[in-house]
């Protein structure tokens, strides 16, 4: 039935795509562990309430050295 090959396909590509992203998570944990700076800017970053990974990642990421801002207020707005 071509119902049920396009299903199986889709579900092989979205399971293909699941294993990317778990394999780039990987390595950017890896990357951060690896990293005395950047672990223990992690570290820090996980222990705000409501802070995963994903913010956590996407903070150092993006964000210069955070000892470039005068206060916490530069930061947020620099956010």
């Amino acid at each position: 039935d071509r119902d049920e090959d396009v299903r199986k396909s889709s579900l092989a590509q979205l399971e293909f795509v699941q294993d990317l992203i778990r394999d780039i998570q990987g390595q950017i944990r890896a990357h951060i562990e690896s990293d005395l700076e950047l672990k223990v800017k992690a570290g820090l970053l996980l222990t705000i309430p409501g802070v995963g990974e994903m913010v956590c990642w996407g903070f150092l990421s993006e964000t210069p050295d955070v000892r470039n801002f005068d206060n916490a207020r530069q930061l947020a707005a620099f956010a």
